[in-house]
Parts: structure tokens; C-alpha cells; sequence
């Protein structure tokens, strides 16, 4: 039964694949008949459906995919063009390469062709042109056109990697896009407040760099820095206005209970009952510690000092626990109590580390939303 049902996915594959190819070839898409018919030949060397779609469509996949690389040598105002042709090419190459590994019988009825050379050729071309664009770009001294330019250097690199040169003027374009913004000193709080340097170091390491974007660069705010040789954009201010780590609080309400029991019988006609009277006390503990803190920041621009974006972020940290202590004669307290205690509460330093990492997702999300479009 097992081989039987192998059998039968097989020729279902089979068909179905054969089919598929065919399809693709109705429809006009002779690249994707090409490619599915020889990947299908492949698997089931002797299908004759998949060998009449392969031999059929690739003729005329070559031609279109030929036509559509001639366009780069006869749209010279497109500086573009040799794009098209790169594609073109690959195509042509991968299905050349799919061809070749179909089998021998059948790839011999087919008169493909690699394009190597016409490729590497329509690379460089490519790469040229992008570069060209971008050098222009550079040129004007505009942020947002040395913003383009470095995407056009990025796109050369890409048809051409690892060229020094192109790196070079990629490198120096992120240059003179980027904004640089310089976190203030928040100096020293109170002593059971948020650490300010707790909070700047997070803060750095979440948005420090360019996590913001691309042409986003955070930096510490200090002496060295300013006297580089390209200045700040802008300065982000923080002030903690409200802290307090590790606040404690704790309430108990306290119960007690009475209860009478049998404890035996005295002899006797009838027997009398020995009664005793059980006291107990539950005590009721809740614990509560938290730590908060809230921020101001602020934007502003490092020549004229004006804001230009504000907002507040707030964070809380909250542990809190309750327990049971049972004085005096278990039997007497309600059914279900039992002595409990409390857990381990978290460090004061734990909770600060909570609240800090909190802070600086908020303030970290409304920078990259005031960044976006800037």
C-alpha cells in the first residue's frame, strides 16, 4: 500500500508540475515556462509535455529577454537603462544554466546561450552611471541630495562590490547627510533617585549610533566631540523632574478566631461531652515596593539653541507580595489557612535598572518618530 501511494504522489507531481509549465507558457510567460519545464525535466527525464514547453517557450523567452537587454544600447537618455539589461541578462543566464542540467537528449534540441560577458559588461555600465548620478549630487553640498547620493553609491556597490573608490564617496556622502545629535550631561540626583549615568548609558546604547537611521548619529555630549571637524546638529536635553527608587510600603490586618472542639467524653449514662475552646490569630501582610521616575527631553538645535521637539516620558516598576502568619491553635483558624512568606523582593538597584530601561524605550520610539521624515 506504502509503494502504491509513492507511486501515485509521484505521478500527481509529475503531472502537476508538466502542467503548471504549460500554463505559464499560455499565459505569455515563457521565462517562468522555461524555468518550470526544465526544472521538471530534471525529476522526470522523459516527460514529453515538459520537453515540447521547453523547447517552445525558450525561443521565445531569448527574444524577449535579447530585446529587453538591446534597450540600454538605444535609450540614451535614460540613464538607467543598463539596469534593464543587467536583469535581462541574469534571466538569460539562469535559464541557460537550468537548460544545461536538463537532460543531455533534450538540451541538445535547444540552442541556448550564456551571456558572461555581455553581463559583466551591463554591470559596470550600471555602476557607472549610479556613480555619475551621485557624484552630481554630492557636488550641490545639500544634505538630502548627499542623502540620495550615498543610496546611488550603495546601488554601484551592488552591481560592483568592493570597489575602493566607490566606498569612499559612499562613506563621504553618510557624511555630509548625517544629523548629529549630542546627549547632555544629566550630572548627578539624589542619592535615592534614578541614577543620571545609568540613564545615559542606556540611552546611548539603545539609540547611539545610527539605530535611529541611517543618517542619524548619537553621540555623547563632551569636549572632544565639539571640536571635530563637523559640528552638531542638535543637543537632547534630559531632566529627570520626579524620581524615587525603591520605595517601601507594607500593611497587615489581623484576625482572630475562636473555636470549640470535642476532646474527649466523660463516662457516664449518657456520655458527656469534653468541650475546649481553641484560639488562633491570622495576620494578613501585603508589601508593596516600587520605584518611578519620569523625564523631560528636549531638542535643540546647537547654533541657535531653539527647541524643536519636547515631549515627557514616564516608567514604574511595582513588586509586590502577601503572606499569612498563623499564631496559636491551627484548628481554630478557618479551613484553607496556612502559614505563608513572603518571597525574595527585588534590589533597589534591579528596580532602577527597570525603570531606566522603560525610560528609554519611550523616549528612544518618539525620537525615531520625530527623525523619520526629518
Amino acid at each position: 500500500m506504502k509503494s502504491s501511494s509513492a507511486l501515485l504522489l509521484i505521478i500527481t507531481l509529475g503531472l502537476s508540475g508538466c502542467a503548471t509549465g504549460y500554463q505559464a507558457m499560455q499565459r505569455g510567460d515563457y521565462d517562468k515556462a522555461t524555468s518550470l519545464s526544465a526544472q521538471h525535466l530534471k525529476n522526470f527525464p522523459h516527460s514529453r509535455k515538459a520537453t515540447e514547453v521547453l523547447v517552445r517557450s525558450y525561443p521565445e523567452a531569448k527574444e524577449r529577454l535579447l530585446n529587453k537587454a538591446h534597450y540600454a544600447q538605444i535609450a540614451t537618455s535614460d540613464p538607467f537603462r543598463w539596469e534593464a539589461a543587467v536583469d535581462a541578462y541574469r534571466v538569460l543566464n539562469k535559464l541557460a544554466k537550468q537548460i544545461d542540467k536538463a537532460p543531455e537528449d533534450v538540451s541538445s534540441m535547444i540552442n541556448y546561450d550564456f551571456f558572461h560577458d555581455e553581463l559583466n559588461e551591463s554591470l559596470w555600465n550600471a555602476s557607472v552611471a549610479r556613480v555619475e548620478i551621485g557624484n552630481g549630487l554630492l557636488a550641490n553640498g545639500e544634505r538630502k541630495e548627499a542623502r540620495d547620493a550615498y543610496f546611488h553609491f550603495e546601488k554601484a556597490l551592488g552591481y560592483t562590490p568592493g570597489l575602493a573608490n566607490i566606498e569612499a564617496k559612499k562613506a563621504k556622502a553618510l557624511e555630509a547627510g548625517t544629523i548629529r545629535i549630542a546627549i547632555a550631561s544629566l550630572g548627578y540626583g539624589p542619592r535615592y533617585g534614578l541614577d543620571p549615568e545609568l540613564l545615559e548609558s542606556k540611552l546611548l546604547g539603545r539609540i547611539g549610533g545610527r539605530s535611529i537611521g541611517t543618517f542619524i548619529d548619537v553621540v555623547p555630549y563632551n569636549y572632544e566631540y565639539r571640536n571635530e571637524s563637523f559640528a552638531l546638529d542638535h543637543i537632547l536635553n534630559l531632566s529627570i523632574s520626579r524620581s524615587a527608587i525603591g520605595m517601601v510600603s507594607e500593611t497587615s490586618t489581623r484576625h482572630h478566631y475562636h473555636k470549640e472542639i470535642e476532646i474527649g467524653r466523660k463516662e457516664g449514662h449518657p456520655e458527656e461531652l469534653i468541650i475546649k475552646t481553641v484560639s488562633a490569630s491570622v495576620t494578613e501582610f501585603y508589601r508593596e515596593k516600587r520605584s518611578e521616575a519620569s523625564v523631560d527631553y528636549w531638542i535643540t538645535g546647537y547654533q541657535n539653541n531653539e527647541d524643536v521637539f519636547a515631549n515627557t516620558a514616564h516608567s514604574r516598576a511595582t513588586w509586590n507580595d502577601t503572606w499569612l502568619q498563623v499564631e496559636g491553635d491551627l484548628r481554630a483558624a478557618p479551613n484553607g489557612y496556612v502559614s505563608t512568606y513572603c518571597e525574595v523582593e527585588p534590589s533597589n538597584w534591579q528596580q532602577e535598572d527597570q525603570v531606566a530601561n522603560e525610560l528609554v524605550r519611550r523616549i528612544a520610539s518618539q525620537l525615531k518618530k520625530f527623525y523619520h521624515e526629518f
